[in-house]
């Protein structure tokens, strides 16, 4: 573990963004609809969320409802225009070919980030990101492993850590405005739970136990998973997936190596 090359050092919670979404003549009544995440492999960067958040309809054409996205660059301070938001170019989806999964397509959208029209931006961008492994096999060669099997037979599977924004919990919400043509304040606050890998059978996710966080589950689909330990340079994270789904001190999230396959 150790030696894994996408580690941080520290939580990377400036990763993460409530997904804003506002319909067309309607841009002074958005609502909040989960968690995404902004990730990086080299300079590419990649905004990841959880299909459901923006429909629940297989069939629905996403691309035209990850256009309603309005993902701010920075966390802190006022969006005016529209070169203060991510320029999302399309929405990558997957198909799964498993008996076991309801529908068609996995719950997960991938949206490739256009590059900012300033330079500083770009740089910012980076700064906030995830970073994505070269290969998303390392977490199931990890759970494989004979000292993670026992762990987990004896209820003690390694400590995840998950950051996003619930509905319930905290104090985020939307400040609608009182007359025509006032923007809206939006205001946010992530929070964090952690849970225990867990056995399980489904074929593109994970399930955790013990799961820390006392309100629903509610607006943290699509929030990232971070597996978490300590070596000799502190506590260390690496991207582990992405939540899709829980309740009742269960989590469930799409593996790292599920997401993977849809990075261009």
């Amino acid at each position: 573990m150790t030696k894994i090359s996408f580690l941080h050092s520290g939580l990377p919670n400036n990763c993460i963004s409530p997904n804003i979404i506002s319909e067309q003549g309607l841009e002074e009544y958005p609502g909040m609809a989960g968690t995404g995440f902004i990730a990086k492999r080299a300079n590419q960067l990649y905004y990841i969320t959880a299909r459901h958040c923006l429909t629940k309809n297989h069939k629905e054409e996403i691309g035209l409802l990850a256009s309603k996205l309005n993902i701010p660059i920075r966390l802190t301070g006022r969006t005016e225009k529209p070169s203060d938001y991510l320029h999302l170019e399309e929405a990558i989806s997957l198909k799964h070919n498993s008996e076991f999964l309801a529908g068609e397509l996995i719950y997960l959208i991938v949206l490739p980030i256009k590059n900012p029209e300033k330079e500083k931006d770009r740089k910012h961008l980076l700064s906030r990101a995830i970073k994505l492994p070269p290969s998303g096999k390392w977490l199931d060669s990890f759970f494989e492993q004979p000292p993670i099997q026992e762990a987990i037979a004896m209820s003690k599977g390694q400590k995840f850590v998950i950051i996003g924004y619930p509905q319930n919990g905290t104090s985020s919400e939307i400040i609608y405005p009182e007359k025509p043509g006032e923007s809206p304040n939006i205001i946010t606050q992530a929070a964090q739970f952690h849970g225990y890998l867990a056995e399980d059978f489904h074929p593109d996710r994970f399930k955790l136990t013990g799961v820390t966080w006392e309100h629903d589950l509610n607006g943290f689909s699509g929030a990232p998973v971070l597996v978490t330990f300590k070596n000799e340079n502190g506590p260390q994270y690496g991207l582990a997936g992405m939540l899709v789904t829980g309740g009742n001190g269960i989590a469930y999230f799409i593996k790292i190596s599920i997401i993977t396959q849809a990075l261009v």
